[in-house]
């Protein structure tokens, strides 16, 4: 074979080892890029879920602080009705009684 064509050939054999190489390189560089970004995107996502987790709680915490007080006042109101039924059945009793009374004699 000839000097200048053998060394062409071993030139573009060169070439093709070099961007064989090249194609590893590149392909190495993406699949540890993904897994970094695979790794992040997890990380993020466990902050959110964490962050997510905690205002729940401080959302939870305030609406239970929320409805105890208003289960208080309503127990209050329940017993200040339950308070003036009772003093009322009492007046209506006398009041019953008083007539009753005044109609016999």
């Amino acid at each position: 074979m000839h000097p200048d064509i053998e060394r062409i050939v071993r030139c573009d054999e060169s070439a093709r080892a070099i961007v064989a190489n090249a194609r590893r390189e590149s392909d190495e560089i993406i699949r540890e890029a993904k897994e970094e970004a695979e790794t992040i995107k997890l990380s993020v996502k466990s902050e959110i879920d964490a962050y997510k987790e905690k205002e729940l709680k401080k959302i939870l915490e305030e609406a239970k602080k929320k409805a105890a007080k208003k289960q208080k006042e309503a127990e209050e109101y329940v017993k200040k009705l339950r308070d003036r039924a009772s003093q009322r059945a009492a007046e209506v009793e006398k009041e019953f009684m008083d007539l009753m009374l005044k109609s016999l004699t």
